[in-house]
């Protein structure tokens, strides 16, 4: 059977005949070497994402290097780990970590990007929603930290709903993956609250430092864009291969 293929052109005037299944995903050009995302519709240009966001209390973007002393205060701190397998970052690991997730430098090397979450009007970072690519450029994984000071008061769920919107609007991921500690019922209440279905759940899955082996479900979100696709049709109607 022929693979129908889809056209168009990069912003650098590359023509491109791509697969079904690159329409709306992020791809890097061959020629200019900039990330795009092939455009749905034959005839529209590609789409260059951008990654900030305002919501009512909230102002979501990419971390950057002059952020790094606010997020190593979250990242230090052990009230943020309770339920983490992980350990408190030293300030180099910080750093390391907001290089490595920024867009395009250190995304195209690592996959990863690391999102701020900064009170309105404020410019404090109380919180971070860090993605990682595990299937370029269709599946992510997520995560969620909001600095106990500011935990219990809805910005977590805020914040989620931003970068859910941002990775399916701006990047054209399929699928968002998330889990969380089996006994972390605010985390287990914010997935459910934003729209993630539980798929089941991993037993044993993590090793915490106090606590031992722990359960963790797992849960995913659908872009909306792709239910034709997810239906086993063709990402744009009409199109033909060779």
């Amino acid at each position: 059977m022929t693979q129908s293929l889809h056209a168009f052109h990069c912003r650098c005037r590359a023509p491109y005949a791509v697969e079904q299944h690159f329409v709306g995903r992020l791809i890097k050009c061959g020629w200019c070497g900039v990330f795009v995302v092939v455009p749905r519709r034959a005839g529209e240009p590609v789409h260059v994402p951008t990654f900030a966001r305002t919501t009512d209390r909230l102002e979501i973007d990419l971390a950057v290097r002059r952020d790094w002393r606010q997020v190593h205060e979250i990242d230090r701190d052990p009230a943020n780990y309770e339920f983490e397998i992980s350990s408190p970052n030293t300030p180099r690991e910080t750093r390391r970590r907001i290089r490595a997730g920024r867009f395009p430098s250190g995304f195209k090397k690592s996959g990863r990007l690391v999102f701020k979450v900064v009170l309105k009007g404020t410019g404090k970072v109380i919180g971070l929603v860090p993605v990682g690519y595990v299937l370029p450029y269709y599946s992510v994984n997520l995560g969620v930290v909001i600095h106990h000071p500011h935990a219990g008061k809805g910005y977590g769920r805020e914040a989620v709903a931003a970068v859910t919107a941002i990775l399916f609007e701006e990047l054209g991921v399929f699928k968002i993956n998330a889990m969380c500690d089996s006994i972390n019922l605010r985390c287990l209440s914010l997935l459910e609250s934003v729209g993630f279905e539980r798929e089941g759940e991993a037993r044993s899955w993590f090793f915490h430092p106090t606590r031992g082996w722990i359960d963790s479900p797992y849960f995913a979100m659908f872009n909306p864009a792709d239910l034709a696709i997810r239906s086993g049709r063709l990402a744009v109607p009409g199109e033909r291969g060779p």
